[in-house]
């Protein structure tokens, strides 16, 4: 079962969908994020106190060069956040997430991607 998003769906964002994205999204260690300079995927393993991120490999990247590869549970959580819930009044989307959950859970992550899409 696929359990983030990839970096092809990132790409799928205009940049201020993504400016959005990196508002909401509240980075923790252990966060898988996608950064398009390098075209690098990596987990996030501390912070610095100026708000670079630092990885496990000793480099690190500045919070505005870098996008989540959201989990599941993250795409969940900023659904959640968000207080108009458009992407639940959307009857294709409803109707999408509904028959993913029936046939399998292998398209959820896409599933929940796109109705986070509707909100950035």
């Amino acid at each position: 079962m696929k359990q983030r998003i990839d970096k092809s769906q990132l790409l799928e964002l205009t940049p201020e969908q993504q400016d959005k994205l990196r508002y909401l999204w509240e980075p923790e260690i252990g966060h898988f994020i996608y950064a398009k300079q390098w075209d690098i995927e990596e987990i996030i393993f501390g912070f610095g106190n100026d708000k670079k991120l630092y990885f496990s490999d000793k480099k690190f990247l500045f919070e505005n060069e870098c996008l989540p590869l959201l989990s599941v549970g993250q795409l969940l959580r900023l659904l959640d956040n968000f207080t108009e819930e458009p992407s639940l009044k959307n009857e294709n989307l409803r109707l999408s997430i509904n028959r993913t959950m029936w046939l399998g859970n292998s398209k959820l992550v896409d599933a929940l991607f796109q109705a986070v899409k509707e909100i950035l």
